[in-house]
């Protein structure tokens, strides 16, 4: 929930100084891949997680997650680091005089989606896995 609030108050400051909006449009089309999550929970809320629309749907879920948020953060990382966005030099760069006197704090922030992706990314993935190799959750042993 809170990086969805951080994101509320940052990317319009991007769209109206006209800053990082090429990172904020690809990190917007992320958002795609959460009315999948949205759909499997609807599936299991009714009832139906054996069922083959709930696997199938995880399947793309699981496929779409890896490949938009996660091998698709990879461009942007790159271009991050060729040219980050939070140095002053691009920033003077791009604007002479500078943007505002937080942009670079502000750019910083670009990374957080990536983390965010790369975390829930192994536990997507270790989902998937754990439902198609049939795993189950390890039980807390009694002493």
């Amino acid at each position: 929930l809170g990086h969805h609030i951080a994101s509320m108050v940052v990317w319009p400051a991007s769209i109206y100084f006209d800053w990082v909006a090429r990172y904020v449009v690809i990190m917007l089309s992320y958002e795609c891949t959460s009315l999948l999550l949205t759909l499997l929970w609807v599936i299991n809320a009714a009832g139906f997680k054996k069922s083959m629309a709930y696997k199938l749907t995880g399947l793309i879920f699981t496929v779409s997650f890896v490949v938009l948020r996660m091998v698709g953060a990879i461009p942007q990382l790159i271009a991050m680091y060729r040219m980050p966005p939070w140095s002053r030099e691009v920033e003077y760069k791009a604007q002479p005089g500078g943007i505002h006197p937080l942009s670079w704090f502000w750019c910083m922030s670009l990374v957080l989606p990536h983390l965010l992706n790369l975390f829930w990314g192994v536990k997507v993935v270790q989902g998937a896995l754990n439902l198609l190799l049939g795993g189950k959750k390890k039980e807390k042993k009694k002493d």
